[in-house]
């Protein structure tokens, strides 16, 4: 029978441990191998959401192609609706209880607050008019060799962003700008070319930075894509500027609670370098 494994939320300092039984030994031990090849730690990477894990009591997970009689097993959901996703994303991982059912949420590229003056509740879609779900792994540069409909769900990569952010984001590449504001509400951030080249990319505020660059190479990892050697050079920058904090880890605690797999680069963030 699969089940879903709802864990604690462990402290920043033991990182290399948070949620331990989801990472079996063989793969910590490649992890914490500096000499273990980048294709190796692709590879191990991707098997922790492509396999189904079997839980086992007392220890690590098993990796495995199938989940045997009467094993407690779990693995990323391949079911999720874009509908169900974007319910979860706004009315679960990012809404904020002010007390007496008043909610709100902060959208990430222009940190203006929406409320429920605007659809904003438990479980509910906002006025897409005013707050969008974004593909930080743009949709039309979605993995051929993986269904469109799971990576278009995949929460690992969703944040609530401002409609018209999201319109100028389009599908640029991440990096730092010679640019100007996306639009007169929205100062923190930019688009333009990337520094130094003619590139037209896009540059998000520095508190989000390093949840972008953490995001992409897990969405990199996990359906088998390249990430572009200019935006490569700013997602490890941003990493090591924009550490992962408390809301990232529980978000992570929580998508594995809702989807079923975790994001390795919020637990491990020094392999972003190592890619």
């Amino acid at each position: 029978m699969k089940t879903m494994l709802a864990l604690p939320l462990v402290l920043w300092a033991i990182n290399a441990t948070a949620s331990v039984s989801y990472y079996p030994e063989s793969t910590v031990a490649k992890f914490t191998n500096q000499k273990t090849s980048q294709t190796d730690l692709r590879n191990e990477i991707f098997n922790l959401s492509e396999k189904i894990h079997i839980k086992n009591e007392g220890t690590s997970d098993t990796l495995s192609d199938s989940c045997p009689d009467e094993s407690d097993c779990s693995e990323q959901r391949k079911d999720m609706t874009y509908q169900e996703a974007r319910e979860l994303m706004f009315g679960d991982l990012f809404l904020v209880t002010h007390g007496n059912k008043k909610y709100s949420v902060k959208e990430v590229y222009c940190n203006i607050e929406v409320d429920q003056t605007q659809g904003v509740g438990p479980g509910k879609i906002p006025n897409p008019n005013v707050i969008n779900c974004e593909h930080t792994w743009p949709q039309s540069k979605f993995s051929k060799q993986f269904p469109s409909e799971l990576q278009k769900t995949d929460l690992h990569h969703l944040f609530p962003v401002d409609m018209k952010a999201n319109s100028t984001r389009s599908n640029n590449p991440f990096a730092e700008v010679d640019g100007k504001a996306t639009h007169s509400n929205c100062q923190d951030s930019m688009i333009g070319n990337a520094i130094g080249t003619s590139i037209r990319s896009f540059e998000p505020p520095i508190e989000h930075r390093g949840n972008v660059a953490r995001a992409l190479y897990y969405f990199s990892t996990r359906y088998k894509m390249n990430i572009d050697a200019t935006q490569a050079k700013y997602l490890k920058k941003w990493n090591a500027e924009d550490p992962v904090d408390e809301a990232e880890m529980k978000r992570n605690e929580k998508i594995m609670q809702l989807q079923g797999n975790r994001n390795p680069f919020v637990d491990y963030p020094e392999l972003v370098n190592r890619l």
